[in-house]
């Protein structure tokens, strides 16, 4: 017994310190939250031009009797009919493949300040989720297509919020084609979608007071982060207090403009029913003369000189305009930005969607680390043809480029060679192991590979 009293009392020892210096545990409470849209002033349509803008403000309600909680915010800061939101063009005739970059604009003609957040949901494909663009055929209610795979989930992203003053307007500008590419001549009319993601709850304070146990609450107040602090002595608990949302949505009042056939284009986890930006523009897109196309290439060439993209500016939607133009006469642009690395992974995605056979082999000629980031963005056609250059890369020196390589094969083939090897999980085959597991996929490739072979894609 004398031999294990000292492992007892270290341990309890142990113990003490541990929690001694344990986070405290957060606590939970569920906040009811509603949300209030206003309809904001408008110009009245016309077949060349519809514009629609609502303002959703987050609420916190009373979890028993429903209303609206707005003890400690006297409201929104701002008077909504002084509040304009409004898409606008540079322009609405182009050349086939020309960029078109659209802007939202957003003032107040009024007292107070008014609050944009700004991006937030681009994690899954780099671009702006909060907003859509689609481009419908007059002539025969065609919709071009989206570039980029559906996805069903798994958006999100850092995001931050813009000021907007009376005499000081916000500007978000976008490239359209990251959303929708033009491949014929024709009329068009441009839907222009924005949606609310704002997460500020007015009231959230006194929801958050009411909803505390009796004990907290006659103990501690709350600070601005959300901190427990002593009434008496003024310091702070090391507790937080975590909420989670019950919502009571209402559905915006502008999905009703929206045309039904619109509706059935934007996916159903775009959310239409938070829906604050609605706009139609009638545009022309020509096919122009060989003269027209190579001067209005040289134009946005000299646009695209010393940009500097930020988040929502227009540099940023000149240059996403430009990647996903698919323009023939722009690529020597896109190359450029691919091979020196600028503008990050988005140029080797763009050329991983571009159909033009010459994107494809740029995207190759990169090197295998610049692509591999963009394999994930091939469709089944050119995934069938980038496999063999893929099974070389499992050799490559660099460990990034082998387990991306073997990851995009085993899904593209639906087929685990080595599952020993777990790329990001364990440690990667060296020398001769590695060089096995590439011929074993060469051979697996060699039996069932071919012009018929289909990959798994998301495209």
């Amino acid at each position: 017994m004398t031999r294990l009293q000292p492992r007892r009392s270290w341990f309890l020892v142990f113990f003490v310190g541990w929690a001694a210096v344990a986070p405290a545990q957060p606590v939970e409470v569920t906040m009811h939250v509603g949300d209030v849209w206003t309809v904001l002033t408008s110009p009245p349509p016309s077949e060349e031009t519809e514009r629609h803008a609502a303002v959703r403000e987050l609420v916190a309600l009373d979890p028993t009797t429903g209303k609206i909680l707005t003890a400690d915010d006297a409201g929104p800061g701002f008077d909504p009919k002084h509040l304009r939101r409004r898409f606008r063009l540079e322009q609405r005739r182009f050349l086939l493949g020309e960029p078109i970059v659209a802007r939202l604009e957003i003032s107040l003609e009024g007292p107070g300040t008014f609050k944009e957040p700004i991006g937030g949901a681009y994690r899954a494909r780099g671009r702006d989720d909060n907003f859509h663009f689609l481009l419908r055929r007059v002539d025969d209610g065609t919709f071009s297509a989206d570039p980029y795979a559906p996805v069903l989930g798994g958006r999100g992203g850092l995001s931050t919020t813009r000021t907007v003053k009376k005499e000081e307007p916000l500007s978000v500008w976008l490239g359209v084609q990251r959303w929708s590419v033009v491949t014929r001549p024709g009329t068009y009319d441009l839907i222009c979608l924005g949606k609310a993601h704002d997460h500020h709850v007015r009231g959230d304070r006194t929801a958050i007071d009411q909803l505390l146990p009796d004990d907290l609450r006659k103990r501690y107040r709350l600070n601005d982060r959300r901190e427990l602090v002593d009434r008496t002595t003024g310091q702070a608990s090391g507790r937080y207090v975590s909420t989670s949302w019950k919502r009571k949505a209402n559905v915006s009042p502008l999905q009703a403009k929206v045309p039904q056939d619109v509706q059935r284009q934007v996916p159903t986890v775009w959310g239409l029913g938070s829906l604050t930006d609605y706009a139609r523009f009638r545009i022309v897109i020509e096919e122009g003369t060989r003269e027209a196309r190579a001067e209005m290439a040289s134009r946005w060439r000299k646009n695209a000189e010393n940009v500097h993209p930020q988040m929502g500016n227009r540099d940023t939607a000149v240059c996403d305009a430009i990647l996903f133009s698919f323009a023939k006469e722009l690529l020597p642009v896109v190359r450029r930005w691919y091979t020196s690395g600028v503008h990050g992974y988005t140029p080797g995605r763009a050329l991983a969607m571009n159909p033009d056979p010459e994107a494809f082999a740029t995207l190759l000629e990169g090197g295998a680390k610049r692509a591999s980031f963009a394999l994930h963005s091939l469709s089944a056609r050119r995934a069938s043809r980038a496999i063999p250059h893929v099974i070389g890369w499992i050799a490559h020196s660099d460990k990034d480029v082998r387990r991306a390589a073997v990851s995009r094969l085993r899904w593209w083939t639906s087929t685990t060679l080595h599952p020993e090897w777990k790329p990001h999980r364990t440690e990667d085959p060296e020398g001769d192991a590695l060089l096995e597991v590439r011929d074993d996929w060469r051979a697996w490739w060699k039996e069932h590979g071919g012009d018929d072979f289909v990959p798994r894609t998301r495209r």
